[in-house]
């Protein structure tokens, strides 16, 4: 998987063909007090950081209006259920992220979909953002030969 966001047009527009044109994302801080605003429903969500350096009075730098997906993750059942274990124990990847970030606030961003299309979404929104938290293992290729003989 490649890390940071595509360069390549068709993994955008294969985004717009799995997303719904009519969908909205919401946002809420990673927190556990904004759990109620979380619904759970089957949906995508993107973990959002802005650079640590994003902090302090001088709010008018190029790192305050910086913001990118640092995980990107599903659930075919219940967002608000992802939310809770990303809150209070999150896996070691993004715990390391949630501490490098500590000083600025993490957003979950958040859509509901029909449970058919969450995998296709997941699969594209990680293709097109190369979110740096997210585990995706590589496909291995080759080509069966016969056997040597000994």
């Amino acid at each position: 998987m490649n890390k940071g966001w595509s360069i390549n047009p068709k993994d955008w527009e294969a985004l717009d063909q799995v997303l719904p044109k009519s969908g909205t994302w919401r946002s809420v801080l990673l927190t556990t007090s904004e759990e109620a605003m979380v619904p759970e429903t089957p949906g995508v969500y993107a973990i959002c950081a802005p650079p640590p350096n994003a902090t302090g009075l001088n709010q008018n730098t190029m790192f305050h209006s910086l913001a990118s997906p640092i995980y990107i993750g599903r659930s075919t059942s219940n967002i608000k259920s992802r939310f809770r274990t990303h809150c209070r124990s999150p896996e070691p990847k993004l715990l390391k992220a949630k501490n490098c970030y500590g000083r600025v606030q993490l957003r979950f961003w958040f859509i509901a979909l029909p449970v058919s299309s969450v995998k296709d979404a997941e699969a594209q929104l990680i293709t097109c953002f190369g979110p740096s938290v997210n585990k995706i293992a590589g496909t291995i290729t080759g080509i069966f030969r016969p056997p040597i003989q000994a």
